[in-house]
């Protein structure tokens, strides 16, 4: 069975290649003395690829047997895009997309079904995003650290495999909400977010009865932003 290793392998080995292409392209940045700083033109636009490590939070870390909504889960990972368009050469609204997929639980345990059999319980989820961000000091300055805040549609998925039985699988659409910090250096950026997100669902257990569910979770990326410079 897959693992959460698996996906955060994945992850870094896909930060390695945009650190790198990150550094080739910014050496392409060099300029005379006589020319302006780049950042420092007109407002313009960017689109940022990132991938990161995504912790979950709350419920998804709670123990399965022990707990009505625990899930086990661990880290995993997240990729996704967005559209940057500066308001000024501070002020930035950007929509984005993005995929997470956090470590899933598995293991061999007895069942209604039978005896000793394997299974596998994983969560992932799709945030389409709307991100409001400050850049604090002068565009022309190496590093440039940020603020990001913003809302998003979240598509929850829960799935479960128990072998010899198949394949279930639901899920719930909610809004949710995120803050947090980075720091941008020409193309290059790194930053980290928590993300609020719950909901109340009667999909993801067995009864009719909705349940609070607390699927809560960290952020760690890298980017790169192509486009404004």
């Amino acid at each position: 069975m897959k693992t959460w290793r698996d996906g955060t392998a994945t992850v870094l080995t896909l930060v390695l290649i945009i650190s790198v292409l990150a550094t080739v392209a910014d050496a392409r940045l060099v300029r005379g003395p006589s020319q302006p700083g780049l950042q420092a033109q007109d407002p313009g636009n960017e689109l940022v690829f990132e991938a990161g490590l995504a912790e979950p939070q709350r419920d998804q870390t709670d123990q399965f047997w022990t707990t009505e909504t625990g899930l086990d889960a661990s880290t995993g990972y997240e990729l996704g895009l967005r559209f940057r368009y500066y308001l000024g050469s501070n002020w930035a609204v950007s929509p984005s997309f993005h995929y997470v997929r956090f470590g899933s639980f598995s293991g061999v345990s007895d069942f209604p079904e039978g005896d000793n059999l394997g299974f596998d319980i994983r969560t992932s989820l799709y945030r389409y995003g709307l991100d409001f961000q400050v850049f604090i000091g002068s565009p022309t300055v190496a590093v440039r650290p940020f603020l990001t805040g913003g809302v998003a549609l979240t598509h929850n998925i829960y799935q479960d495999e128990l072998q010899y039985s198949g394949v279930f699988e639901e899920s719930v659409n909610n809004p949710s909400f995120n803050a947090g910090v980075g720091l941008k250096m020409g193309i290059l950026e790194f930053s980290g977010a928590y993300h609020f997100n719950r909901f109340e669902t009667s999909k993801f257990i067995s009864g009719a009865e909705k349940v609070d569910f607390n699927w809560d979770y960290a952020i760690v990326k890298v980017g790169v932003a192509f486009g404004r410079h």
